[in-house]
């Protein structure tokens, strides 16, 4: 089981407070984006992990160019810079190991929830093609009104997107949970969704795509089904584990000040 591991140092210019560390591959840190004077961050432009990651690498901007929101201070969120344009970020051409041959993983991301119609399958983050064998992670259904965890090519736990504004969303896997729910999907760090569904290797995570947010990889170097209609982004984490309920709130609490909660 993970410990809880809170580290001394900070990063980024907003003196950010680490998350829960171990097994913590990719960490999201916006206020390590580097934008112009007007706060505008370029289309194509390659910003890099937080140090406290286990892997390295970095997160490119997709599609059309971002900036940092004004109403969150410090640099700590980003959206498109055209509300209208579907933005989003990839790990570009690069693949992690240590995110793949695993059953047990976690994506944690701060997301601002930009609509509650959706249009229709919209992805929000993960390592997957949406769908696919052995991928993973949050998408919006079908309906464009809800939004859930998929494993493999599974999503049935999903749930009404909350009203607009700053959220927390999580989705953990773990084939070993000891209340008999392999999946679990918080949302601002409560449990608002779980099954025992796709136990099986189909679900494990074990695949060629980027790492993604507010898009899922297509390939190492495509976005698909960006969702764009003014949802942003903040920081966002990638486990190779799966975190406890806990270790889920103890994220959502150490960020959520950034985002107005």
């Amino acid at each position: 089981m993970p410990i809880i591991q809170h580290l001394t140092n900070s990063s980024g210019g907003g003196g950010v407070a680490p998350p829960v560390t171990d097994n913590l591959q990719i960490w999201l840190d916006p206020t390590l984006f580097t934008g112009n004077s007007s706060g505008i961050i370029a289309q194509n432009s390659n910003h890099s992990f937080n140090a406290n990651s286990l892997s390295s690498g970095s997160f490119r901007i997709m599609n059309a160019p971002a900036k940092f929101k004004t109403s969150v201070a410090n640099n700590h969120g980003i959206e498109a810079q055209n509300s209208g344009d579907n933005m989003c970020a990839i790990t570009y051409n690069q693949d992690f190991s240590a995110l793949d041959n695993i059953q047990n993983y976690t994506f944690q991301f701060w997301v601002y929830v930009g609509n509650q119609s959706n249009g229709g399958w919209q992805f929000i983050g993960g390592k997957s093609a949406f769908w696919g064998n052995m991928t993973g992670g949050i998408f919006v259904n079908s309906d464009g009104v809800n939004w859930g965890f998929h494993t493999g090519a599974n999503g049935n736990t999903y749930v009404d997107i909350p009203p607009n504004g700053w959220h927390n969303v999580c989705g953990v896997r773990n084939v070993s949970d000891s209340g008999g729910q392999s999946r679990r999907l918080y949302v601002d760090g409560s449990l608002a969704a779980s099954d025992n569904l796709n136990t099986g290797t189909d679900g494990d995570l074990n695949n060629d795509y980027a790492i993604s947010i507010l898009c899922h990889g297509s390939g190492l170097t495509g976005a698909g089904y960006p969702i764009g209609r003014g949802w942003g982004f903040g920081h966002c984490l990638y486990y190779s584990d799966a975190l406890t309920a806990s270790e889920v709130l103890s994220n959502y609490n150490v960020h959520k000040a950034f985002y107005g909660l």
